[in-house]
Parts: structure tokens; sequence; C-alpha cells
């Protein structure tokens, strides 16, 4: 095994022990002041990889609903602080950005987003066919 040799912000010189995958997220923060004395065993900036690990019983992870919701064997945990909430980006070639139908489509995505409810957490009980 090898590995370039970092200096995360934060984190260590040693690459077994660097964290650089997962970055400077607000959910890390928030995992690591909410559990001050858990021991983390498993990093990964991939929300599958997290889930899966949780299910196995390996730890917690903070999961966007639709990613949580289709694993099944997982459950909400009830705590007293909710993690922070994330933003969602939209990428576009700078060249289209006034492209009708890439206008349409942003409306169309804001509009739904703004007034759509959050649904509220409903693991499935067996995975979609």
């Amino acid at each position: 095994v090898a590995g370039r040799r970092c200096q995360c912000p934060g984190g260590s010189s040693d690459p077994a022990r660097s964290d650089c995958s997962t970055g400077q997220f607000p959910d890390i923060a928030w995992l690591t002041e909410s559990f001050p004395n858990a021991k983390p065993l498993l990093r990964s900036n991939n929300r599958n990889v997290q889930g899966r690990m949780s299910r196995q019983g390996i730890g917690i992870a903070v999961l966007p609903q639709v990613v949580g919701s289709q694993i099944v064997g997982l459950r909400k945990l009830d705590l007293p602080a909710e993690p922070p909430s994330r933003d969602i980006w939209m990428g576009y070639h700078r060249d289209i950005r006034r492209l009708q139908r890439l206008r349409a489509f942003i409306t169309v995505v804001a509009d739904h987003m703004t007034k759509t409810p959050l649904r509220l957490w409903k693991p499935q009980s067996a995975p979609p066919v």
C-alpha cells in the first residue's frame, strides 16, 4: 500500500491517519463535536459506503434521506441536535447559461424544491425490484 504524504487542514501528515478524503464537510465537524469520545474506524466521502458500513454496525453516518431510506436495516437516530444541512449545487457550462431550455429546467427544479416538503424518513422493508 502506498500513499502520497500530505498535510491536510486539521489532519496528520501520516497517510494512514490523514483525513483528506472527507475534507472540511460540516457533517464531519458535527459528528466530531456531537460524539467527542468516539474513535473513527472508517472514513469515506462516499455516502453509500458510509451507509453500508453503518448498517454493518461499524458506526453512524450523516446521510441524505434519499440515500439512508434506500439502505435496508438503517434507522434514523433520535438525537438532541439535528446535523447541519447541505447545499445543492447545479453546475453547467458558462456558454449555455442563457439557453432557454436550461433556464426552464433550473426554474422547474428550483420551484419543485421550494414547494415540495421534505419527505419523512421511510426506510424500505425490502430492496427495490
